[in-house]
C-alpha cells in the first residue's frame, strides 16, 4: 500500500472458502458490509440504473478530536466475467472446446467469475454535501472474484484494489491506520462467511450446496 498525503492505494489478494456470488453478496449488501467494515457508519442506495449498476452513498466514522468523518458518493457496477462476450470473428473450431466446456460447467454450478468496479460520481442533487463531513473521492476501486475449481472445497480467489482521495487535512498516521483496515476488512469478510456456513441449518456442506444453487 502507498500513501501520498490524503491519497491511499491498497491491493489485496486472498482465497475465501465460498462461491463467488455469495462473496459478492457480502461485498455488496449494506447490512453485511457493516460486519466487515466497523468504521462504516451508514450506507444506502441512492439510484438504481439497472440490475448491475447503482449509485451508493457511504458514510464513515471519524476520530473524535482528530479527524472528521468522510462520506462518498460512488457508482458501483458488476457483471459476470463471461457475460455479453462477442464473437471474435473466428467461426471455426479454434481449439477452445475444453475452455468453453469448463466455462459452461462453471456457469451451471453457480461458479462464474464476477468483476466489479466503483468510482466517484458527483451528484449533489441526490448526494448533497453534509455539514461536519468531508466529501472524499473514490478514484477507482474494484474486485475480481474467480472460482477455484478442482479442489476438495469450493473456493473463490478475491483480488481487490482501491485508490481513494479522502480529502481535507488528515495526519499521516491516520492514513496508515485506515489503509491497514482495508486488508483487515477482507479477513473479516472471510471470517463472517465461515461463521455463516458453520451456523447454517444442516451444516457447512448444505450451506455450500444451497449457495451454489442460489447463485
Amino acid at each position: 500500500m502507498n500513501n501520498i498525503d490524503h491519497l491511499f492505494f491498497v491491493f489485496v489478494s486472498m482465497f475465501v472458502s465460498n462461491v463467488c456470488f455469495n462473496v459478492f453478496s457480502a461485498f455488496s449488501h449494506g447490512h453485511r458490509a457493516f460486519r466487515k467494515a466497523p468504521s462504516m457508519k451508514r450506507t444506502k442506495v441512492l439510484k438504481v440504473y439497472d440490475d448491475c449498476t447503482a449509485l451508493r452513498y457511504l458514510e464513515y466514522k471519524g476520530l473524535p478530536m482528530v479527524v472528521s468523518g468522510r462520506d462518498f458518493c460512488n457508482v458501483h457496477h458488476w457483471r459476470y466475467a463471461n457475460e455479453n462476450d462477442g464473437n471474435d470473428g473466428n467461426d471455426g473450431n479454434d481449439g477452445n472446446d475444453e475452455n468453453e466446456y469448463k466455462e459452461g460447467k462453471e456457469e451451471q454450478e453457480g461458479l462464474r467469475a464476477i468483476h466489479s468496479v466503483a468510482y466517484a460520481e458527483e451528484r449533489l442533487d441526490l448526494c448533497p454535501l453534509v455539514r461536519g463531513l468531508v466529501r472524499g473521492k473514490l478514484v477507482i476501486a474494484g474486485y475480481v472474484l474467480e472460482p477455484v475449481v478442482g479442489g476438495a472445497e469450493v473456493m473463490t480467489k478475491v483480488t481487490y484494489v482501491v485508490k481513494t482521495d479522502v480529502g481535507g487535512s488528515i495526519p499521516g498516521w491516520v492514513i496508515k491506520l485506515k489503509s491497514k483496515e482495508q486488508p483487515m476488512q477482507l479477513l473479516a469478510l472471510k471470517k463472517m462467511l465461515d461463521e455463516e456456513a458453520q451456523e447454517y441449518p444442516g451444516g457447512k456442506a448444505k450451506y455450500m450446496r444451497d449457495m451454489r444453487e442460489m447463485s
